[in-house]
């Protein structure tokens, strides 16, 4: 919605005659200029700001990310006209950043996708343009009404668009600073009125998070697509982003007994899973789909949306339908991350993979490593006998000819057709289907490498790895495979050991860059996350003590008292020159949910009282704001669905020194999803927490799945302890 309201400013402060031009798949020259040179780029911070208040101009800040291929096309071409160029040493002070180095600035001024570009007045704040004022119903006559407002901006912007916001806005801005200064003021005023103090805030009880729970799932299913899979806008956008939260929130609901979301999460994951997203040659996916039909990538694959997917395939692996295919998925995006993102020398796993490549004809283009023509495909196949050939084209949805050179004739791999649908209508054994599927991948897997692979940029961000940490840790379990255990406890470790600081907090990034000197909250949130995964996965204390520590110093530096809620930033004094706006940080819906949810284990193993209240004051904020959020409150959905659905705890019985404690613990994470929690209870220390758990014995090395005050019969080492681990934790299902 934020980006519908920035382009509506945009175009009313056009005219009405104004209209965007098309951009698609556009190309760009293979041998730019530099980034334009010609203009004059500001870094971010005060003296940009202290340059706007001088010079009495808005800021002109253009977001970008190293990845984005449309923000290099709009460089290549946009900021390269020499009248553009002419229009903005003229009218503006332009900034350029980097949104991955800044995700809190990103945050707060994004206009929806990449490029953005946002005007700011002197003190950060955005150029608001009112559009209209309406008086409130039951309003006496002239009382003030409710201000409709957008920001100034777009995403991208071709030449002549770009050239006439800059007119256009340069005479607006000219023309009501007064005005503007009066909204501004209006605007504080609201702002700090709706600030409710912590007091007001009531932590949601079992009643209470079940009903605010159904609400956020209702507005998750109403934007479910039945068709295609997965969830998105009404009409108004046709983008569909693979959206991991909800389908983990989908598969809780659906693990529950919500009959509606076990569909759904199957019909999510197979559409994700066979839709042209999923790099079926060599793992991992793409950033999202400009169609709903999944078929029309950015062809970015990116650590943090490919953790976050990762985690929730681990989860899936547990549907009756579809999970399957997400075990072959989990462990072939695990093996591209740990193939294509390493960073040598480093445990720390890269930002990203660069979308654009070189063609043939010397030009950029997006995608065109990942996406084939019928020629290449047939080339690549030439080995293989025409029947089997067909069947590959037939799988992989490049059965049907088009016309060459077309759009149409360069296109994406998806699966189109099943395994034993393919041998149905082909009329060929499913065991000649899977022998040609399989040679024919290895067949364009060997063709593809000997192009130019896409950049991978080797910057290691905290939140990113953090995130695959947790991931890794799931698809350990969910996989049973020891060597993602071994790689996020290695990644683990190295983000305490060199980006950690002892009672300030987590660095961004090595050297930390232009980020706060207080740190990101979602940096420490997700090393939170971590390091609970890594003492369930291991039983190590130590991993514990450092989860206290990032809550402790999350609780020092982020936390609004006033409001008892965390900030995106740890809030700064204001220094000389630098407005008030920036020195104080956002509280953000997500982010807070997602502290709750690891307060909420902090707590269960601690036993603490401290980390269940500080989530309850949070989870009361966000659901003062979950109205406006709809689908996205999904994480806020998986909170409270802890909140009135106490966990499954899998008590892990055994002494630290017990050589099969180690067997147990990889067990009992066997049905490992956000409604269980894995307990490592030490006989000789924590009687007291197992007869709370509800089993006054239990022999020692053995695992014991409870609910409720209430224990399945102990499962001793021997057998399949993972299937009895299932059994167990099966019995205890709605």
């Amino acid at each position: 919605m934020r980006t519908a309201l920035a382009v509506m400013a945009l175009w009313a402060l056009l005219g009405p005659g104004a209209r965007p031009d098309s951009v698609a798949r556009a190309e760009v020259p293979s041998r730019p200029a530099k980034v334009a040179p010609e203009i004059r780029w500001r870094a971010w911070g005060p003296d940009a700001l202290r340059e706007s208040r001088k010079a009495r101009r808005p800021l002109l800040l253009f977001i970008t990310t190293p990845w984005c291929h449309l923000c290099r096309v709009m460089e290549a071409t946009t900021f390269a006209d020499a009248g553009v160029r002419a229009l903005v040493d003229a009218t503006v002070i332009p900034v350029r950043l980097d949104g991955e180095r800044r995700p809190d600035l990103n945050e707060r001024y994004n206009l929806g996708g990449w490029p953005t570009t946002i005007y700011l007045i002197e003190n950060g704040e955005p150029l608001l343009y009112p559009r209209e004022e309406e008086t409130q119903p039951g309003a006496p006559p002239g009382a003030p009404g409710k201000i409709l407002i957008a920001k100034v901006g777009s995403t991208f912007l071709a030449t002549g668009d770009l050239k006439a916001l800059l007119l256009a806005t340069a005479k607006y801005f000219r023309e009501n600073r007064q005005g503007l200064e009066k909204l501004y003021a209006r605007i504080e005023t609201v702002r700090e009125g709706e600030e409710r103090p912590a007091g007001d805030l009531v932590a949601p009880d079992a009643a209470a998070a079940k009903a605010q729970a159904k609400k956020i799932a209702d507005a998750l299913y109403a934007d479910f697509d039945p068709e295609r899979g997965g969830f998105a806008d009404a009409p108004l956008f046709s983008e569909k982003f693979p959206f991991p939260e909800g389908l983990e929130f989908a598969m809780a609901r659906g693990a529950a007994g919500d009959a509606r979301f076990g569909a759904a999460a199957e019909a999510g994951v197979r559409a994700l899973l066979r839709g042209a997203l999923h790099d079926r040659l060599r793992g991992g996916f793409h950033r999202y789909s400009a169609s709903r039909d999944w078929m029309e990538p950015h062809f970015e694959k990116l650590l943090g949306v490919n953790a976050a997917l990762l985690h929730a395939l681990a989860q899936a692996t547990a549907l009756p339908e579809a999970g399957e295919e997400a075990r072959v998925a989990a462990g072939e995006t695990l093996d591209w991350m740990r193939a294509t993102l390493a960073i040598p020398g480093s445990p720390l796993l890269a930002s990203g993979q660069d979308a654009q490549t070189t063609r043939s004809e010397g030009r950029f283009v997006e995608g065109a490593y990942y996406t084939w023509t019928r020629a290449e495909l047939d080339r690549a196949l030439s080995a293989m006998p025409e029947g089997d050939r067909r069947i590959v084209r037939a799988a992989f949805g490049l059965s049907e000819p088009v016309e060459p050179g077309t759009q149409a004739d360069r296109r994406p791999l998806f699966l189109a057709q099943d395994e034993a649908d393919l041998a149905a209508r082909l009329g060929v054994p499913p065991a000649r289907v899977r022998a040609a599927l399989a040679r024919g991948r290895a067949l364009l897997v060997r063709a593809r490498a000997e192009g130019r692979a896409p950049e991978v940029f080797r910057t290691a961000y905290t939140d990113a790895n953090a995130q695959a940490a947790s991931a890794l840790f799931a698809a350990g379990a969910a996989l049973g495979r020891a060597d993602a255990d071994a790689m996020a406890l290695a990644i683990t470790e190295r983000l305490w050991k060199k980006r950690w600081v002892k009672d300030r907090g987590l660095r961004h990034e090595a050297g930390q860059g232009g980020v706060p000197a207080g740190g990101l909250l979602r940096d420490h949130v997700a090393m939170l996350t971590a390091l609970l995964d890594a003492y369930e996965a291991t039983g190590e204390r130590a991993h514990l003590s450092r989860a206290a520590s990032v809550a402790a110093v999350m609780e020092k530096r982020f936390l609004d008292a006033r409001r008892g809620i965390y900030l995106d930033v740890a809030p700064a004094r204001p220094g000389p020159g630098v407005p008030r706006p920036l020195t104080r940080g956002r509280a953000i819906v997500d982010e807070n949910a997602a502290a709750a949810l690891a307060l909420l284990r902090l707590a269960d193993h601690t036993g603490r009282l401290e980390p269940r209240a500080r989530a309850g004051t949070l989870l009361a904020w966000c659901d003062t704001q979950a109205a406006s959020y709809g689908r996205f409150a999904a994480r806020l959905g998986l909170a409270l669905e802890r909140i009135h659905r106490p966990p499954l705890t899998l008590a892990v019985w055994a002494r630290p020194g017990d050589p099969a404690r180690t067997r147990l613990l990889t067990a009992a994470r066997a049905p490992l999803n956000r409604a269980t929690i894995v307990r490592p209870l030490d006989p000789s220390k924590e009687a007291a927490t197992l007869s709370k758990l509800g089993a006054q014995t239990a022999p020692e090395t053995s695992i014991l799945v409870c609910r409720d005050h209430r224990c399945a019969a102990p499962i001793r080492p021997g057998g399949d302890l993972r299937a009895a681990v299932r059994r167990a934790a099966a019995s205890f299902a709605p």
